[in-house]
């Protein structure tokens, strides 16, 4: 995990380095993150009517 602490921040909608290349304000307010902030893969959505769930494929991660 301290590797991927020195990496870059990805942003979530276009999977550019934050702040450098991006602002992280480029998607929608209300819009779910299209990648993983650390590694920049597409993430896998899940959807049920009370609310939708991106998950990192490597990670794991969550974003809701």
């Amino acid at each position: 995990d301290w590797v991927l602490s020195l990496a870059p921040r990805l942003c979530g909608y276009c999977a550019k380095a934050v702040p450098d290349d991006c602002d992280g304000a480029c998607g929608p307010e209300f819009d779910l993150d299209r990648y993983c902030v650390r590694c920049g893969r597409r993430l896998v959505v899940s959807m049920n009517p009370v609310k939708a769930i991106g998950r990192c494929k490597v990670h794991g991660l969550e974003c809701a």
